[in-house]
């Protein structure tokens, strides 16, 4: 059921989700990621191309003979029924409404339109060239187009998700640092990829150094790994130049970016340099542990000493107490 609630766009489950013409679901920040601009003049023409057009009426000659009229009228009122009829059909597939979003759906025959349409921005596009938004559906393919408020317009899809939150709230994802019974995670980084509980986040994530980059968000759905790709060829990262210090995919060794560096597999980096956070980490704790134990020590000998100065004085004290009941006890014999 968890592949039905991600988005197929990032993979990660719905945030936000709208619901298209064609009845799938997007994420609204993945819906704005991939839509695209289109002169609003283009859609508009396009789409008037794919509405009925009427043939003209032609009128019957008032010489004609009452046969003549007959036949012509019939052949008129054929056409007409063939006309109304094709504008049927396409009132089957395209409702024109007044409440319209701005939404235009396309499929893959050019002479159709789906969804519901704004009259308006198609038959009168804005004299200013402004710009409209088209999009394609992932699954689908459908070509969609919107007006200047581009994905925005499309509906939220409220049944989605609150089935994604009813999710997971059943499913409970819990801290991967627990030693002993793990939490419910609070939080989780998405450099590290790891869930933590609150407890567990301060004592392994702290926000400070390198690690105070990174992003923490709340956790939704379990995680994927996600295959980290190259920027400039869109191909798998699979080994790592120790020269430029940068990951590198198939397409960068060919292109001869890296001939005379020292490259090593990514896989084999990542473990070293994981062994090498592990190590840096373990470092942090014991520094710590010894700044605690110093400080210990510090705030124990200070105790000590005022504990001795404490008992000096109740000694003085205590003498000069004896003192005045010995001279009492003088004085009254």
């Amino acid at each position: 059921m968890e592949d039905e609630l991600r988005c197929p766009v990032c993979k990660q489950l719905y945030a936000n989700p709208v619901l298209l013409p064609c009845y799938h679901a997007l994420c609204l920040a993945c819906a704005l990621d991939i839509q695209t601009t289109s002169t609003a003049t283009g859609a508009a023409a396009s789409s008037a191309g794919a509405l009925p057009q009427l043939p003209p009426h032609h009128h019957p000659s008032h010489h004609h003979s009452s046969s003549s009229a007959a036949s012509s009228a019939s052949s008129t009122a054929s056409a007409t029924e063939s006309v109304s009829s094709d504008q049927d059909q396409a009132d089957k597939v395209s409702i024109l409404s007044e409440a319209d979003s701005g939404v235009v759906c396309y499929t893959s025959r050019p002479a159709s339109y789906a969804g519901t349409p704004n009259l308006q921005a198609l038959l009168f596009p804005p004299s200013n060239g402004a710009a409209a938004y088209s999009l394609a559906c992932p699954v689908c393919r459908k070509l969609i187009f919107f007006d200047e408020g581009g994905a925005r317009n499309l509906p939220p899809y409220r049944a989605m998700e609150s089935i994604v939150d009813r999710f997971c709230e059943r499913e409970a994802l819990r801290c991967q640092m627990c030693e002993t019974e793990p939490r419910v995670a609070s939080l989780v980084c998405e450099q590290c990829d790891i869930r933590y509980c609150d407890g567990c986040r301060e004592l392994c994530h702290p926000a400070r150094g390198p690690l105070a980059k990174h992003n923490l968000v709340k956790p939704r759905g379990a995680s994927q790994v996600r295959e980290s790709v190259c920027s400039d060829h869109s191909e798998p990262l699979t080994v790592y130049c120790l020269g430029c210090k940068v990951p590198a995919c198939p397409q960068c060794m060919s292109d001869n970016r890296h001939n005379s560096h020292d490259v090593q597999p990514i896989t084999s980096m990542c473990k070293a340099q994981k062994a090498t956070f592990i190590e840096e980490i373990g470092k942090r704790q014991e520094n710590d542990i010894i700044s605690i134990k110093e400080g210990t020590n510090h705030h124990l000998e200070e105790f000590k000493s005022s504990l001795e100065v404490t008992e000096e004085r109740k000694e003085s004290i205590l003498k000069v107490a004896t003192n005045i009941k010995y001279k009492a006890c003088g004085t009254m014999a």
